[in-house]
């Protein structure tokens, strides 16, 4: 499943860039993420607990920085089980900074392939949930990030 969205920063976007490049300090903007460990310069392992529909999962993702294009790109691949309901996530993400003036524009693009319990889904309810959260993320990257200027 494609998903994308985006939204604005009020700050320039080396700011923008070095605040979600940096997985140890994006990672709590992610709603449910409870720790990120740094492995080395490209791989962390995360630990995300969310509520999709009536489903309850907590994955424990591995996180791989897959390319660079500071600071206009990043990639990255993770890929995540939740062996107490069955349920696997993988997913592909692209996260692009486009500078507006003082501001920047942050697109972001999810691939996302899920198994077992959470692949029933429909998708309309991880669609749904996808889109919530990216607001939740939208936000607090433009808290942290606008507060720091």
């Amino acid at each position: 499943m494609r998903i994308e969205e985006q939204f604005r920063v009020k700050a320039p976007v080396q700011r923008v860039w070095d605040f979600m490049s940096d997985l140890e300090r994006f990672g709590p903007c992610i709603p449910g993420c409870t720790s990120v460990v740094r492995l080395d310069d490209k791989a962390y392992k995360m630990t995300v607990k969310q509520k999709v529909g009536p489903i309850s999962v907590s994955f424990e993702l591995d996180t791989v920085v897959t390319r660079t294009e500071a600071p206009v790109l990043l990639e990255a691949f993770g890929r995540g089980k939740d062996p107490r309901i069955g349920s696997g996530i993988e997913e592909r993400i692209t996260m692009r900074l486009v500078p507006a003036e003082a501001e920047t524009d942050v697109v972001v693009g999810l691939d996302v392939t899920m198994s077992g319990v959470l692949g029933t889904l429909g998708q309309g309810v991880v669609k749904a949930k996808v889109k919530q959260m990216a607001g939740e993320v939208a936000a607090a990257v433009q808290a942290q990030v606008e507060a720091a200027g």
